[in-house]
């Protein structure tokens, strides 16, 4: 079902009413919304969801105070039984701006421990591949960029300090990847 369907609680809450499971879980507001909604239909078992991003921002960076909004911040702090979030900042903003007590809240963070990876071999094989010289400077990010998400990252910030650095370092190289 899609999330922004007005039926999709109850299309949510028949599924789990047939299938029984023992955990729920969400990724977003408005699914998050349907799944906590579960609790309205005495549903019993786990209900958890993860926060990808800051608490009601919009694309510019700035807190939303809209009544959906508030509403959000009423499902976090009541619908879950554990909220998983990303980042340590965004488990902070759970806890200190959305009010979800400290116990329901862990911090999952995303990414890759790259102490297991052999560096060198791997480095010089993506070089080559891209056609980046083994002597030139390059950088890059790796964001969200797809819709208005790239403000929140930061993407309008990297571009403009990535002019900054190929005007002072001609041979520079500045890559950008992401959805």
């Amino acid at each position: 079902f899609s999330a922004a369907d007005p039926r999709a609680p109850l299309s949510l809450a028949a599924l789990v009413r047939r299938e029984q499971p023992a955990l729920v879980h969400s990724h977003n507001a408005l699914e998050d919304l349907a799944a906590a909604s579960l609790r309205l239909t005495g549903f019993s078992g786990a209900v958890f969801t993860t926060v990808h991003d800051r608490i009601n921002m919009d694309s510019e960076g700035r807190r939303r105070t809209d009544p959906n909004a508030r509403i959000y911040l009423r499902v976090l702090r009541a619908g879950f039984d554990r909220i998983l979030a990303v980042s340590e900042a965004t488990r902070r903003d759970l806890i200190d701006y959305a009010g979800v007590p400290a116990h329901r809240v862990r911090a999952i963070v995303n990414g890759t421990s790259f102490e297991r990876l052999d560096a060198a071999p791997a480095r010089e094989a993506a070089r080559a591949k891209l056609g980046i010289p083994p002597d030139a400077v390059a950088f890059g990010l790796g964001a969200r960029v797809a819709t208005l998400a790239h403000r929140k990252k930061g993407v309008d910030l990297y571009l403009e300090a990535s002019c900054r650095v190929l005007d002072r370092f001609p041979g520079a190289q500045a890559w950008l990847t992401g959805l």
